[in-house]
């Protein structure tokens, strides 16, 4: 190495024995030789951070960097260091690719359903048992190419994934059920080849479920409902849509004039039309061409007829009649020469609904009970509950069948003399049983052949 420090040597002259214990001048004092700052050569380039255009055509620069070191840094009076880092930046359009292209979104698992608790020791995220919460994410911005994370910023143009989530863990819940339907027209259960007169068939109607039941939960009662009815028919007229009221074409534009309808005749039995011989029968085909009106400027004005009113009753007895009425309304009183308006009785109607007896029949189970091994022995013993009887008699399958009462079905046929012995199964096949019963509308008990 070069020294940089020299040293100047100064002469003394000393002036009389006087001076001779005093000290003499500095003779040689240190002194800086200057020199310039010396650097290495640039480096290569390299890209410090990720350019691309978003898709609202906000560009994000690319940079790229060049680096050189100190070799021998400035010394006295020399030359100072040159700057030692250099960037270039790229914003052309061109030169860029689209951010949803190279970048992407990953987004973890969803946590369990939590809330937060207040606890003395501060906030906190507990899992729900039963109730609404929220879950958690994580969202990680990755290369597409490579999959390795990157910097937030660079999916900043892209959609952002939720990271929050509404939830719910379900609480034990029993089946909710909507009110009955009206009763469907009375069906036979067969029909006679030649006509012969049906002294009894059935009707049904339905419910539907409006909540249905968790796995702890009630389960749903019977949606279908069966009653007996008298004199069911094979074939019914089925009446089509009355068509607008239309008028003789360039003869008048109001006044009188003509609507009509279908009717054809279907099998009650299967759902299917057929010849209108096979409903003229027993009824008369009814009207499918009749008159009407189209107001003219001085004619009364009504309104049209109201939608009917909720039946009265779900059922009909000697003691009370099931009803319901509709009603229409004048809008506009009748002007010289034109038609009146109806009396106030014409403008209500009134009919009956409902008109099924109160009594009908659906099934309802109990809950299964566990699943058990049975040895037998001897004797069988049977619970019975006495039941009160019904002369009419209604057939199983009109109800959708009997419902099953064991949940493991078996062929083989038991000896009437055995005893069964019940133990709850740990595994292996078992048995599971629970109660059915036919109930009226009213929820009392009656015997299964109802």
């Amino acid at each position: 190495n070069q020294c940089t420090t020299l040293f100047v040597f100064v002469g003394s002259l000393c002036l009389g024995e006087e001076h001779s214990n005093q000290h003499l001048p500095t003779r040689v004092r240190p002194c800086v030789v200057s020199q310039d700052c010396v650097v290495s050569q640039w480096s290569a380039w390299t890209r410090t951070q990720d350019g691309c255009v978003a898709v609202n055509g906000k560009v994000r620069a690319e940079v790229h960097q060049r680096k050189r070191e100190v070799v021998r840094l400035q010394e006295g009076e020399g030359q100072l260091c040159p700057h030692l880092v250099e960037l270039r930046q790229t914003t052309d359009k061109d030169q860029l690719q689209m951010c949803s292209n190279k970048y992407r979104w990953l987004a973890s698992k969803w946590s369990p359903c939590v809330v937060t608790s207040d606890e003395s020791s501060g906030p906190r995220l507990v899992e729900v048992g039963c109730g609404g919460g929220v879950q958690l994410r994580d969202v990680t911005c990755i290369a597409t190419q490579s999959g390795k994370p990157v910097s937030h910023e660079l999916c900043d143009s892209l959609e952002i994934l939720p990271t929050v989530q509404r939830c719910e863990v379900a609480c034990p819940r029993d089946c909710e059920v909507g009110t009955w339907g009206v009763w469907g027209p009375c069906k036979p259960i067969e029909c006679p080849e030649y006509g012969d007169t049906l002294p009894q068939g059935y009707r049904e109607r339905r419910r539907t479920i409006e909540v249905m039941s968790s796995e702890q939960g009630v389960d749903c009662p019977s949606i279908k409902e069966v009653q007996t009815c008298p004199q069911p028919t094979c074939y019914t007229w089925v009446e089509g849509l009355w068509t607008p009221c239309y008028l003789d074409p360039q003869v008048k534009r109001c006044g009188e004039g003509r609507k009509t309808r279908t009717v054809s005749c279907r099998s009650t039995l299967y759902g299917n039309i057929v010849d209108d011989s096979l409903c003229t029968r027993r009824q008369v085909k009814p009207l499918t061409e009749e008159s009407c009106l189209l107001p003219c400027p001085f004619d009364c004005v009504l309104s049209p007829w109201s939608e009917w009113s909720p039946c009265s009753h779900s059922c009909s007895s000697l003691r009370q009649a099931a009803l319901r009425q509709r009603n229409r309304t004048v809008i506009a009183p009748p002007g010289p020469g034109g038609h009146g308006c109806p009396d106030p009785d014409e403008m209500l109607q009134i009919e009956p609904c409902n008109t099924h007896s109160c009594y009908g029949y659906s099934w309802f189970t109990l809950p299964w009970q566990p699943c058990q091994v049975f040895h037998s022995t001897t004797n069988i013993t049977t619970n019975t509950t006495s039941l009160p009887q019904f002369p009419l008699e209604l057939e199983l399958d009109m109800l959708g069948g009997d419902p099953e009462d064991v949940g493991d079905t078996k062929e083989d046929e038991e000896d009437e003399d055995a005893v069964y012995n019940s133990t709850v199964a740990t595994c292996g096949d078992g048995e599971q049983e629970r109660e059915v019963w036919c109930l009226e509308a009213n929820d009392q008990s009656v015997p299964d052949w109802k």
